[in-house]
């Protein structure tokens, strides 16, 4: 990556810092705050530059820096990305700005000097384009100061290649993501991130080398699922799902299925499960808080 492309970001908290459209509307976020129940790990490393600094847009030296990348399945520019660094998060997960970030549009790449340390959560997100449809990323950064953080490998926003049509659904409807999971919600009792009512809803099984949480609490992620619009969330109640098949894993075995927040990256336990006496499915029992959003479905051994 060619550090001298990245595109400096201002970090004060003014209207007048702008960044690329992402195709997600929910700058300032979507009032779904919540609280942080799990842990998130980045695959990134965080390293003290020493005495060398930058200077944002506003001539304020930043007290940390964030340098990544973004990119498709397949390693390829995005038609329109978007990134926003939301934070500081405070102890109820509640989310001070969600800021846009400049992304260079020949690399991918971007710059982010943090004027204000704590808890943050990058988001990069993706609206649908020419019959692309995608998901997102979100996760949790702790930045201090000093801090030179390189997410090192490029940011994958995940794509799926089939979608369902819930236009003018009403009641319980099951929606199929594939072979294993299958979602069930009354579509007029969701919204999408940009305030409306879903009229397409996806997903994919997201293999591993696309994630940004690799363990929940000490535990490992051995299967993960990203969906679109990435962040559509229950306005009442929460979604229903299953998981028919077994992830590998003999009878009798017991899993945890997390949920990822998309506004603040926080994570929380939707659901336990015991894999079945046949090991065809894994028999869940949902949480009180359940799955109330649709952005990252992690399971977790």
């Amino acid at each position: 990556m060619n550090r001298a492309s990245l595109v400096p970001l201002c970090l004060a908290f003014v209207l007048a810092c702008t960044g690329s459209s992402d195709g997600d509307d929910d700058v300032g976020g979507d009032g779904d705050t919540g609280t942080d129940t799990g842990t998130s790990t980045d695959t990134g490393t965080s390293t003290d530059t020493g005495t060398e600094t930058t200077t944002t847009d506003t001539g304020v030296e930043p007290l940390a820096t964030i340098v990544g990348t973004v990119a498709d399945m397949q390693g390829a520019l995005l038609p329109s990305p978007g990134v926003q660094f939301c934070g500081p998060i405070d102890a109820e997960g509640n989310v001070e700005a969600c800021i846009p970030v400049p992304i260079d549009a020949g690399t991918g790449a971007f710059e982010i000097g943090a004027l204000k340390t704590g808890l943050w959560a990058l988001k990069c997100v993706h609206g649908p384009v020419d019959g692309r449809y995608f998901t997102g990323q979100s996760f949790q950064l702790t930045v201090a100061e000093g801090d030179m953080i390189d997410l090192g490998d490029p940011i994958v926003i995940p794509e799926t290649a089939t979608v369902t049509d819930v236009a003018g659904m009403m009641g319980p409807t099951a929606i199929v993501i594939d072979d294993v999971l299958t979602l069930t919600l009354d579509p007029s009792l969701a919204q999408t991130p940009d305030f409306v009512t879903p009229t397409v809803l996806g997903g994919l099984e997201v293999g591993a080398e696309f994630w940004r949480v690799s363990e929940v609490e000490g535990s490992p992620v051995i299967a993960a699922w990203s969906f679109t619009p990435f962040g559509t969330h229950a306005t009442e109640g929460s979604f229903g799902f299953t998981l028919d098949g077994a992830l590998g894993l003999a009878a009798g075995e017991a899993v945890n299925v997390y949920g990822i927040q998309k506004d603040n990256g926080s994570i929380h336990l939707a659901a336990t499960g015991t894999v079945n006496m046949d090991a065809s499915a894994i028999d869940l029992v949902p949480t009180v808080e359940g799955l109330h959003e649709l952005a990252w479905l992690l399971v977790t051994q």
